[in-house]
């Protein structure tokens, strides 16, 4: 029990009611109760969803802590950026495969160029975008994501965007496994 206490980050907590507990704090609670047995595999849906980004990164440390002491883990996550700690992923819409392999690979699908325009997302904007042969606009955080064709350069996203009437403070990106799904699920 201690050594669980310790590796959950729950001895404060210790005689506080699992009712009284946050949400992180109760998924790391149900994660110690899995790991009294010291089960060789875990198998966990969505473990983090409607937890703090705090317990979220906590709770990843356990994880990728038993990744790396020997157990198996499969997760299943809608948050992509929890999909890179993967070894191997799969990436589901629908009920259908859109896509298998280690993360960095799957990064690799995208086609076109991907462009962050650092203005927040406007219903405005996003209109301006949509005027724009052969792109598309989705929200990403408090940015905006450009998914061009791959001859697009920064230059001339720039360009489209001054005639389209919206503020051209775009740059470049490599493509992430979020901006891989969207164009999957889309297409």
């Amino acid at each position: 029990m201690e050594r669980l206490y310790v590796f959950s980050g729950r001895g404060r907590f210790a005689r506080r009611r699992a009712g009284h507990l946050s949400g992180g704090m109760k998924q790391k609670l149900a994660l110690s109760c899995a790991l009294v047995h010291d089960p060789k595999v875990f198998i966990l849906d969505e473990p983090t969803t409607g937890v703090d980004p705090l317990s979220r990164r906590q709770f990843w440390d356990i994880l990728i802590s038993l990744k790396e002491s020997g157990s198996g883990v499969l997760v299943s996550t809608p948050y992509m950026d929890e999909v890179g700690h993967a070894d191997r992923a799969v990436l589901v819409h629908q009920g259908r495969k859109l896509a298998e392999g280690k993360p960095a690979e799957i990064t690799t699908r995208f086609r076109g160029t991907v462009f962050r325009l650092r203005r927040p997302p406007t219903v405005e904007l996003l209109a301006g975008i949509g005027g724009i042969p052969g792109v598309t606009a989705r929200r990403f955080g408090s940015s905006i994501h450009l998914y061009a064709p791959p001859d697009y350069t920064t230059d001339r996203m720039a360009r489209e965007l001054k005639d389209a009437g919206v503020p051209s403070d775009v740059e470049t990106l490599p493509p992430e496994l979020e901006d891989v799904f969207v164009q999957m699920m889309e297409g």
